[in-house]
């Protein structure tokens, strides 16, 4: 069914995008994140325990959740666990979305409404704007864009081809515990310690996998692959943050500009290193072709998952084969 379930979730996404409703089921784990926190915290005195319990029972009882739904879906007809697995792996996606908001952002600046620019941009970035120029926007926009084909595309494919809907869902709770208390501050220092760690580890490998997606669309889309395949891989790894570099990174090369450098956060210069230092600067246009190989990359994105899930179930069936287990059990 997952072969199924992966082209119609991505369609969805791609016409639709993600629009805001209080049940859209990132919402509903953000409730959650809510609860457990104050539960956990009231619970535990030590802040490093109750912040271990949520980082890994909050994704565990997100994949139980969508697990024993999906079942109980099956069991009323195949056709609801189809419609059901379909709508929780669009809801991971972040395509059209991530474009929309670009877009928005471009627009303002090709009015001139730089207010307006930065007003949007912050809906979407964690650092300060209100200062930004024309070209420290469009560097962010580049840049966000990059990092959303790792976690909002290239992450969520590849859980979803590994274990389908549960998995996905699973990644977005870790994704979300992140967003939410995976800061270095007084309050989420200790407690959102493992949180963080975790989202790291969740997306190593997507991360040094997304060089290669991207640099394989930027050769569809007539972009410097080669460039945006070695900048990725050698330049990747140079970041403070353990994944985000990959995809900014190859970002950089397949444009040919410069990404990296200062910003700031809560008022706190943050110093990255500049990728791709032969590079031109960020121009406006630059939005466009961010967008454009963000699109072409989430197409191979999806094409390695369903590969993901091909191989699976190709093995999966042989073992059924050899144990003699029932003919649905792959899946």
């Amino acid at each position: 069914m997952l072969g199924l379930i992966l082209p119609l979730a991505y369609a969805m996404d791609l016409l639709f995008g993600d629009p805001v409703y209080a049940w859209h089921p990132v919402r509903l784990i953000g409730r959650m994140v809510q609860v457990y926190e104050k539960k956990l915290r009231g619970f535990f005195q030590d802040e490093v325990r109750a912040g271990l319990f949520l980082a890994f029972g909050l994704p565990a009882d997100v994949f139980l959740i969508v697990f024993f739904l999906l079942w109980f879906a099956r069991e009323l007809h195949p056709a609801f666990q189809i419609a059901l697995g379909t709508f929780f792996i669009y809801s991971s996606l972040s395509v059209k979305d991530m474009a929309d908001q670009a877009f928005k952002v471009r627009d303002a600046l090709l009015n001139g409404e730089l207010g307006e620019a930065r007003e949007v941009l912050s809906g979407i970035v964690g650092r300060d704007t209100s200062n930004m120029d024309s070209k420290e926007i469009v560097r962010a926009v580049v840049e966000t864009v990059a990092e959303g084909t790792l976690d909002g595309i290239i992450s969520p494919f590849m859980y979803a081809g590994i274990g389908g809907a549960p998995l996905a869902m699973a990644y977005k709770a870790v994704s979300t515990l992140d967003s939410m208390v995976g800061y270095k501050n007084e309050r989420y220092e200790k407690f959102g310690k493992f949180s963080a760690c975790l989202d790291d580890w969740a997306n190593f490998i997507p991360a040094r996998v997304s060089p290669v997606i991207i640099s394989l669309a930027a050769f569809a889309s007539g972009l410097h692959g080669v460039r945006a395949f070695k900048t990725g891989f050698h330049e990747g790894s140079n970041q403070p943050g353990p994944n985000s570099g990959f995809p900014e990174a190859s970002f950089a090369g397949a444009l040919g500009v410069k990404l990296g450098g200062l910003n700031y956060y809560d008022g706190v210069p943050v110093e990255k290193s500049v990728m791709e230092k032969d590079g031109r600067e960020p121009e406006i246009e630059d939005i466009s072709r961010a967008v454009r190989l963000m699109y072409v990359s989430s197409f191979f994105a999806f094409v390695l998952a369903m590969a993901i899930w091909y191989f699976s179930w190709i093995l999966v069936k042989r073992i059924q084969e050899e144990a003699g287990m029932p003919e649905d059990f792959a899946e």
